[in-house]
Formats: structure tokens, sequence, C-alpha cells
């Protein structure tokens, strides 16, 4: 039994399931181009607005703001935690994982539904991507993206954003909001301290 996996065996886990197939069997998809659209099942969609991108792996709702890589869509759809997310995706990989069982497990079990969860979610995007164009916490940022030959409209509109090299930049952000610490630590933002109390930035 570990108390943590290591991060090469979680990438495996990913790599092993591709989000086009997975978000598949529980919508239909469309595909646009060099990515797939569909009805974004975490709000009462209409029109297409979710996008999945098979390139980078991740999915993007432009009008909920829900987000993410393929555990992130299991973990959101299927009301999970981050760890039974891993879980179901390596038993459909049939991929064996070690027991995992940790004292930050058996506490924060996770109780957000879908819809808090892409809530919470939409909320941290909206900070980080005001930190990305903020005048001087995202400058060393915007220049990395320049070089990268990224423009600012591609940076908008797949709302690219910045956590900052802090470890209570989104918990400060979140107690200015009244969000409970748990909150973020239900929905992977932050990770509780195991001595001191308390919790950081994830």
């Amino acid at each position: 039994m570990v108390s943590k996996w290591d991060d090469s065996l979680i990438s495996s886990v990913q790599q092993a399931n591709d989000i086009v197939d997975i978000i598949s069997e529980y919508l239909s998809l469309t595909k646009r181009g060099k990515e797939f659209v569909g009805l974004c099942p975490f709000h009462a969609d209409h029109r297409p607005s979710m996008y999945v991108s098979p390139a980078k792996q991740i999915f993007k709702c432009f009008a909920c703001g829900a987000g993410g890589d393929v555990l992130k869509f299991v973990q959101m759809k299927e009301n999970l935690t981050f760890v039974q997310a891993v879980e179901r995706l390596a038993q459909r990989a049939g991929i064996a994982l070690p027991a995992f069982r940790s004292r930050q497990t058996e506490r924060h079990e996770g109780t957000l539904s879908p819809a808090e969860l892409a809530k919470i979610n939409a909320w941290a995007m909206k900070h980080w991507t005001a930190n990305l164009w903020n005048e001087t916490k995202g400058a060393a940022a915007r220049q990395y993206l320049a070089q990268r030959r990224i423009s600012e409209d591609t940076a908008r509109t797949w709302m690219l954003g910045l956590a900052l090299d802090s470890w209570d930049d989104l918990l400060r952000k979140a107690a200015q909001d009244k969000i409970p610490e748990k909150t973020l630590i239900e929905a992977g933002l932050a990770v509780p301290r195991e001595a001191a109390g308390g919790c950081y930035d994830k």
C-alpha cells in the first residue's frame, strides 16, 4: 500500500486513455478542424461550447469554464475524487496500480457535485487568467508565450492562465471570496498539510 503514486504511473494512465475516446463515451462529439466539439455536460448547454483537443489531450468549455485533462473530465462527470478517477481509468486500460490509501484521502473524500466542481474550476481559471494579463504579475509569462509564438488571441481563446510561484496565491484569493479551504482540497486545487495543519496551492 502506497501513500503516493509516481507521476510517471499517473502519466501512463492518462496516455492509455485518449481523451476523445473517453468523452465520446459520455456525449456525441463532432470533428471541427483539428478539434472536436460537443454539448458541455457541466451546464445547460444548447449549442456546442465544449472543445476537445486530441493534440493537447485537454477539454475546454468556453461557456462555463470547465476544463482539464482526461482525469479531470472523469472526476467531474462521475463525481469522483482524483484517486478514484485514476483507479477508474487504470482499470479501463488494464493497468495495475499499487493499493492507495492515505490520511488525506480518508479525510477529504470528494463531496462536490459535477456542477460544483465546474463552478470552482471556472473560478480558479478566472483568477489564473487575470494573473496572466496583469501588467506586473504576468509580464514574464507573456514574454514566454511570445517566444513560443503563441499569440494573444490564441492565449485568450484557450483561456491560458498563470499560477504564480507562491504556495498560497489561490488560497489568498479564496479567502477574499469566502471560499472554504475544504472546497479547494476536494476540487484538487489545494493540498492539506500532513502535520502543520492548513493547506497550500497544488
